[in-house]
């Protein structure tokens, strides 16, 4: 059985999202320096700090880990928070 290790990261990073009708969906991010694409999103949700909303993403891309993302519609800024890696 494998474990899975989670790592909490909080960078900011470039996302690329295709929009459309009210939606977002990931389709690329760049994160210390490196290109993912991904393949998978696993889950989304939103929440709530106060009078700030969020958007949170899971996604896959080529391997098993799983990264979690929070866009912040306040200050249109995207944040990995924390990898789950698979091992």
């Amino acid at each position: 059985m494998a474990t899975v290790k989670v790592e909490e990261i909080g960078d900011r990073v470039e996302v690329v999202v295709w929009f459309k009708a009210g939606r977002l969906m990931p389709l690329r991010f760049k994160w210390r320096g490196r290109t993912y694409k991904v393949r998978e999103v696993t889950g989304e949700w939103r929440s709530e700090i106060g009078t700030t909303h969020f958007h949170h993403f899971a996604v896959q891309s080529d391997s098993p880990d799983v990264y979690e993302f929070s866009y912040d519609e306040q200050s249109y800024t995207w944040k990995l928070e924390n990898v789950a890696i698979s091992g």
